[in-house]
């Protein structure tokens, strides 16, 4: 039987569509159709709002935490066409990267293992999937995989057959996979059924 433990009141003006612990736990991130991302520190069964973000212009679909090893960082997406990816600095939220590469809603974002770096799958309406991978001093490199159809809500990644070799699960039976050495995207990509 389940329980409830707690209850966050969010104050969101419309559906909520994902809701996210960070990490360790103590951080709460929500998104709604009112176009905004929320962060709460949840410690101790308390809710104290410490974030507010603005910037998605389109109900946003879902959020995802980065490993605390990059920093605190959270990506969202939304029906808008966009990822933004947010970035705490000194006690202050902000937006670090917006990507707008696809031609339709952005449905779903899932970071990588933290040891294959710094990289966000992102899964699109337009049936593509989009690798934004983390270069260093702000720059982010994009490789976009056409006719991919959308990533999973189920873990995007997973070591497979070795551990340089993760694989971006789809919706259909057909996942995508490629090698990564040190760090980064490289070969060819290819379909397998599984």
């Amino acid at each position: 039987m389940v329980s409830v433990i707690n209850t966050v009141d969010t104050s969101h003006e419309d559906m909520i569509h994902d809701a996210q612990m960070d990490y360790y736990g103590t951080r709460l991130a929500t998104c709604s159709s009112d176009r905004s991302v929320k962060i709460f520190d949840v410690r101790n069964g308390g809710q104290i709002l410490i974030a507010d973000l603005r910037g998605h212009e389109g109900p946003v679909w879902q959020v995802a935490w980065a490993h605390p090893m990059y920093g605190n960082i959270l990506a969202s997406c939304s029906y808008d066409r966009k990822v933004i990816i947010w970035r705490e600095e000194n006690g202050t939220w902000e937006k670090s990267h917006e990507h707008a590469g696809h031609d339709s809603s952005v449905n779903s974002v899932c970071w990588a293992p933290h040891d294959y770096g710094l990289i966000l799958a992102c899964g699109s309406s337009d049936g593509a999937i989009s690798l934004l991978t983390y270069t260093g001093e702000g720059q982010w490199e994009v490789k976009k995989i056409n006719n991919a159809h959308t990533v999973s809500p189920s873990p995007a990644f997973r070591a497979v057959r070795a551990p340089a070799l993760p694989r971006v699960c789809c919706s259909l039976p057909r996942g995508w996979h490629g090698r990564v050495p040190a760090g980064q995207w490289a070969g060819e990509w290819s379909a397998d059924q599984t």
